[in-house]
């Protein structure tokens, strides 16, 4: 024998104006197999607000959207608002889809069309109406706490919707990006394309303030929608810090290479104090032989005939080797220059440059270089560092020598006039020429624009040390031609 079924009991509010329609309810509703429900029937939508406002211990409202004083979907609102938390089955006369979405989109948890109502369809829907509302209870309840949860979260969150709009924006989001939630609130920010993934995006405030941020999104439901919840996490003095270590970085690897270029340039410029020392080691040692041979040259000229084809021959022997001693005296001179006392001497600057010119004769004619120097101007003697501006001509006339190769033609002037109580010397090559934007590099410490191996870039930077120490000054003039001038000016008075 089966044991009898207990059905649900159920309290029905049935509000409908027309008694036949609510005389077929009541009976479909005592014909029930589900429920046993107890029915009271108001006939307009006063009384039911006046009844709800007072008893609201009902499982269910069956409610009719015409009645004598209210009609559409206002009926149905007016009802929801006083309980909210109890489901609610419209009826209605029209079967119209547009009516009925807006009575579902409106809360309604479900529909009843007149004229095709029968106990099980009205069965049915009073079991839809009634798990769809706990299931919204459950869902606002959750939307709630999810609610809670995303207003403090300590990080930037915001809730858009499929479409890409703002929905909610929460306060750690209103204070990193400076907008409040009614601001952002349909603003479309967009769909993310890295669902799950994090993703480096940057965002400018309404200040202006750029703020760069990791975004995470996640899909989720929302107010029953589908939706996306897109968490911030500000990263703006990260990126910073970063941008600055590699940016250290960089310039300790710069410094690093300089560093081991300095170093080098180093080593080869000791290597060059050693081979000036050297040189001026072995000049000395050649000078006393070598004046020896001339002495015994001229011995043999004065008692040798001039007819006789020997005479020549000793002519030239002297001659030269005169010119080897003039060549050791220059290299002793020059290298003399680390090792003598600072004294200013009283010499004419025409000497000086004879002098290095005198040193430099086997590489200009080597170069066939045409050397113009032009002495149209007497020069007063000015008291130099005799030994450190050698070395600035040797300097000068070498790089000369240097930017003259491969060339045709090659030139080297030299001019010397006065002018506002300076001697101005002026060393002018027709060569290769100084590249744009180097002009103010090149006297720089250890900057060449040499091949690697071909030169210290040292050189200039020297040239200038001295010729300031003789409170002179030394310029370039980067002719739009061809070639280089380099152009010295020495006070006329005392040096300090």
């Amino acid at each position: 024998m089966k044991e009898p079924f207990n059905k649900q009991h159920l309290n029905l509010l049935l509000i409908e104006d027309n008694p036949g329609d609510a005389f077929l309810i009541e009976e479909y509703v005592s014909d029930s197999f589900l429920h046993s429900i107890s029915v009271d029937w108001l006939d307009c939508l006063k009384a039911a607000k006046n009844k709800l406002s007072t008893n609201q211990a009902y499982d269910i409202i069956l409610m009719d959207l015409n009645l004598p004083d209210a009609h559409g979907i206002s009926t149905f609102e007016q009802i929801n608002s006083i309980v909210p938390n109890i489901p609610i089955i419209a009826l209605t006369g029209l079967d119209d889809d547009v009516i009925i979405r807006d009575i579902i989109s409106s809360g309604a948890q479900d529909y009843l069309i007149k004229g095709n109502v029968d106990t099980e369809k009205l069965d049915r829907a009073i079991r839809y109406a009634i798990d769809r509302k706990k299931v919204e209870q459950r869902l606002r309840a959750s939307e709630k706490r999810f609610r809670v949860l995303i207003e403090k979260n300590p990080y930037a969150v915001l809730v858009v919707n499929r479409y890409g709009k703002i929905i909610f924006a929460n306060p750690a989001f209103e204070e990193l990006f400076n907008r409040t939630n009614d601001e952002c609130k349909d603003f479309v920010f967009g769909i993310p394309s890295n669902i799950n993934n994090t993703t480096e995006i940057t965002i400018i405030g309404k200040d202006g303030r750029h703020v760069t941020a990791e975004m995470r999104a996640v899909e989720t439901f929302y107010q029953g929608l589908n939706a996306y919840i897109l968490l911030f996490y500000d990263i703006t003095k990260r990126h910073h810090l970063e941008k600055n270590l590699k940016q250290t970085a960089f310039q300790l690897n710069e410094t690093l290479v300089q560093l081991k270029k300095s170093q080098a340039q180093l080593i080869e410029s000791e290597k060059l104090r050693a081979l000036g020392t050297l040189t001026a080691g072995v000049a000395h040692e050649l000078n006393n032989p070598m004046t020896g041979i001339i002495q015994y040259v001229q011995y043999c000229i004065q008692h040798t005939e001039k007819s006789n084809k020997v005479y020549s021959v000793l002519l030239d022997i002297e001659q030269e080797t005169k010119r080897c001693v003039n060549i050791v005296d220059s290299l002793l001179t020059f290298s003399r220059q680390g090792h003598q006392n600072k004294a200013l001497e009283d010499v004419n600057v025409h000497t000086i440059i004879d002098r290095v010119l005198h040193l430099l004769t086997y590489r200009i004619e080597k170069e066939n270089i045409q050397v113009i120097f032009e002495k149209n101007v007497i020069i007063p003697d000015i008291k130099l560092h005799v030994s450190s501006v050698q070395q600035v001509f040797m300097n000068l006339f070498a790089n000369a020598i240097d930017a003259l190769k491969g060339f045709e033609n090659k030139t080297i002037r030299i001019l010397t006039f006065i002018e506002s109580a300076h001697v101005i010397i002026q060393v002018i090559d027709n060569g290769c020429g100084i590249d744009p934007g180097n002009e103010t590099l090149l006297f720089d410490p250890f900057f060449t624009s040499k091949p690697v191996g071909q030169g210290t870039g040292l050189g200039l930077s020297i040239c200038k040390s001295i010729i300031e120490n003789h409170n002179g000054n030394i310029f370039i003039d980067n002719n739009d031609s061809e070639g280089t001038t380099i152009i010295i000016k020495l006070p006329i008075k005392e040096t300090k």
